[in-house]
């Protein structure tokens, strides 16, 4: 018998469309300007220079090397 795991991909979709459902929600916003106002919750961060983007691109030019370099002739 096989356990259920507690977090499945489903629970990741539905998740994740609940979180967007919430940005899209105009009175959560204006809750969190009004709280971000009174001083509860910090002002939005400026995101590093450094972005998922740039991270996935480097990614993979190190995953293309190392395989280019497994799939190279030996010089000898």
């Amino acid at each position: 018998m096989t356990a259920r795991p507690d977090f499945t991909p489903a629970d990741a979709d539905r998740a994740l469309r609940h979180a967007q459902r919430l940005q899209r929600d105009p009175a959560a916003q204006a809750y969190g300007d009004h709280l971000r106002r009174k001083g509860l919750i910090p002002a939005p961060v400026r995101l590093p220079a450094e972005t998922p983007y740039d991270e996935a691109k480097a990614g993979e030019f190190e995953v293309r090397r190392s395989m280019a370099m497994r799939n190279a002739r030996p010089c000898c």
